[in-house]
Order: structure tokens, then C-alpha cells, then sequence
């Protein structure tokens, strides 16, 4: 009886969900869509994967995905961080709002610890704008000790980024 129970509430839980998929769009950059009906082909992309699961760019939410660490066991919590881009001139793009966070509260699929960036200021259209005429781009992210870095190629960025329609 109580395996005819859990078999049920399983059941529930994936009738008529929305699943995703993703088409892979140019150099690294997947851009991931909801497929509500697996007759219905038309795609709106929700948002940009970057090499596997380890960036994600959607219209409202820039996150970068942290390694495990001993924290990795407490949930539910955000802490200010620190994030600053490298630039190949030189540039350094800080920003000010910048989360350490679970990443229970964005609407993408990733690592449960993120290094969020707010998408709303003049430092985000700074960085999109460089990531859209460099080849290449540094993250260092910190929020607790110690920095940590992450790189992206940028080839293909821009033809990628297209197909979200931020506005």
C-alpha cells in the first residue's frame, strides 16, 4: 500500500509538466526553452547555458555557478558578494549588488550555489556590452574566503544572446 501511495504522488507530480530542452546556438552557449506540449515545436527561450551547467544569462538573472564548498549543506540563505569582470584591455567591471545565494529563488535550472549578478544597472549593460566585443572574459566571485575564478570564450555570445529578446 505505501508503494501504491508513492507510485501516486510521483505520478501527480509529472502530469502536465513543462519540460525543458536546449539547442545548442553557437560556440558554448546553449539557449534552453519550455516544451508545454510535445506536439507543439515553437521555442521561447527562457535562457543561455555556458558550457555545461556552470553559467546561465536569462533576461532577469546572470548567475555563475559556485564549486561546493563546507557550507554546501545549509540551504535557504543569500549573502552580499563581490564579483568582478576582467576585461582583455585591462577593464574591471565590479558590481555592487552582487548575491551568493542557494539559488532556490531564480527561475533557472543549475547548481544549488550561485554567484548572482543583478541584471538591473549600468554595470550589467557594461558587461553584456564587452561580452558582445571580446573574446574572452574573467570572473572572479567572493563571498565567504578566498576568490574564485571562472573564464568564458565569448565566440558566439552575441549570436546567442539574440535569441532571448531582452529588452
Amino acid at each position: 500500500m505505501k508503494n501504491l501511495i508513492t507510485v501516486m504522488i510521483l505520478s501527480f507530480l509529472f502530469i502536465g509538466k513543462t519540460y525543458a530542452a536546449a539547442d545548442l546556438i553557437a560556440g558554448k552557449f546553449y539557449a534552453e526553452y519550455l516544451q508545454p506540449d510535445p506536439f507543439d515545436k515553437t521555442k521561447e527561450y527562457t535562457h543561455l547555458r555556458y558550457d555545461g551547467y556552470n553559467h546561465h544569462i536569462s533576461c532577469k538573472t546572470f548567475a555563475i555557478s559556485a564549486p561546493y564548498n563546507e557550507y554546501a549543506g545549509f540551504d535557504s540563505f543569500t549573502f552580499p558578494a563581490q564579483v568582478k569582470v576582467k576585461r582583455e584591455n585591462g577593464e574591471i567591471i565590479s558590481f555592487t549588488n552582487a548575491q551568493y545565494s542557494t539559488g532556490t529563488s531564480i527561475e533557472i535550472i543549475s547548481r544549488s550555489r550561485n554567484y548572482l549578478i543583478s541584471t538591473y544597472g549600468k554595470e550589467y549593460k557594461t558587461l553584456i556590452s564587452a561580452m558582445k566585443s571580446d573574446n574572452k572574459i574573467t570572473f572572479a566571485m567572493k563571498w565567504h574566503k578566498g576568490w574564485e575564478t571562472s573564464e568564458m570564450d565569448l565566440k558566439g555570445f552575441t549570436k546567442a544572446y539574440s535569441v532571448l529578446n531582452c529588452k
